[in-house]
Order: structure tokens, then C-alpha cells, then sequence
């Protein structure tokens, strides 16, 4: 696929250059992944850090990237390295606290996200709590997620059946309202909204 578009992505790239502020990061390191040249991939070595830490988009930018290809190992080896500056950056903490989770340091991942107001960190938390067999606690990290963002997905797929399991048969309606898209089976969908219709005795809609 990558031979097919790759003359007219590297045109593009050319002509776009000057537009961009962070010299095509993203793009030239999935290029690398599509090449298989894994040894280019960012902070596989040590010198690497001196560009991908020089400032906070940059930082950010490359543990996005480590999330997206499985080796949040690279961070949490390497947290030495992060200026002192970055943890008072929340998007990097976050990054930081999801990597730390990923590789189920939860002490270390609840250090970097305990007081951060997002979606992502509620849901994390919930994921915790989740681990702990605290239903109702994950519960309302999940909604507290959906609040912040009524169409998150990570904290959708956790709290619908945790409401089923605590019994809220109207959260649950309410929630599977929120799904949306192609990627969903409507005859599954409709399938539990039934049920969470009878659980409310409203046998009429369940019927129909």
C-alpha cells in the first residue's frame, strides 16, 4: 500500500513542509512502521531524547506515539530523563500516568493522574477501581469520564455493564443511548435495551 501512495506522499510532504511544527513526526515514524524499519522508531536509544524532549509538543507528540505502538515500556524506563518542568504539564502527566498503567504500575500510575480533571484519567481510575472489584466506585469514575466527554467509548463499554450489575436499569438505557456509528450491532443493542426494558416492568416497549 505504502509503495502505491508513497511518490505522492513524499510530494506532498515537500510542498507542505514549511507549514509544519513538528517536521511531520507523526507521519515519517508511521512511515517507518510501515516499512518495518522498527530501529528508527523515536527513544530507542538514549540520544534520541535530546529532540524528543526539547519541548513540551515534542514530548507529547512521541508518548502518544510510544502509547499507539505498544512499547510504553520506552517511557517508563526513561522517566528519568523528563525535565522536572514537564510534570507540571497535564496532558503530559496523563500520557505519563497511561503508560505507568499500561504496564500495571498502578502506585505509579495513580501518582501522575490522581488530581487530573480529563476523560482519559477517569477512565483509568475506573479501570483501577475496576481491578479492585469496586463496582460502584468504578462506576462513577466511568460517568464522571462521560460527562466530561458523553461519547467516550472506554468509559461506554465499562459503565453499561456495570449498570446492569448494580441494578441502575435506566443509566442503562440512558447509556446505550449514547452509542452511535457503524461499528456497533444494532440487533445487540436492541437486544439489551429490551431486556433493561423489562427490568423496568415497561413491557409494552419490550414487546415492541
Amino acid at each position: 500500500e505504502y509503495q502505491r501512495v508513497g511518490p505522492a506522499l513524499n510530494n506532498c510532504t515537500f510542498i507542505t513542509y514549511r507549514y509544519t511544527a513538528s517536521e511531520f513526526f507523526w507521519l515519517e515514524n508511521m512511515k517507518s512502521l510501515v516499512d518495518k524499519k522498527f530501529s528508527r522508531l523515536p527513544g530507542m536509544v538514549k540520544s534520541d531524547f535530546a529532540i524528543l524532549l526539547s519541548d513540551y509538543e515534542r514530548a507529547k507528540l512521541w508518548l502518544k506515539y510510544a502509547l499507539y505502538t505498544n512499547r510504553e515500556g520506552v517511557i517508563t524506563e526513561n522517566i528519568a530523563l523528563f525535565p522536572q518542568e514537564f510534570y507540571r504539564n497535564l496532558a503530559i502527566r496523563e500520557l505519563i500516568g497511561m503508560a505507568f498503567y499500561r504496564k500495571k504500575d498502578y502506585l505509579m500510575a495513580n501518582e501522575f493522574i490522581e488530581d487530573l480533571a480529563s476523560p482519559n484519567a477517569d477512565n483509568i481510575r475506573g479501570d483501577m477501581a475496576l481491578g479492585k472489584r469496586e463496582w460502584e466506585i468504578a462506576y462513577g469514575h466511568f460517568r464522571l469520564a462521560l460527562k466530561r466527554k458523553d461519547d467516550s467509548l472506554n468509559a461506554l463499554e465499562r459503565a453499561i455493564p456495570l449498570a446492569w450489575k448494580l441494578e441502575l436499569w435506566q443509566d442503562g438505557l440512558d447509556l446505550i443511548a449514547k452509542y452511535v456509528g457503524e461499528q456497533f450491532d444494532p440487533i445487540k443493542l436492541l437486544a439489551l435495551e429490551t431486556a433493561l426494558r423489562i427490568r423496568l416492568n415497561q413491557y409494552d416497549h419490550a414487546d415492541k
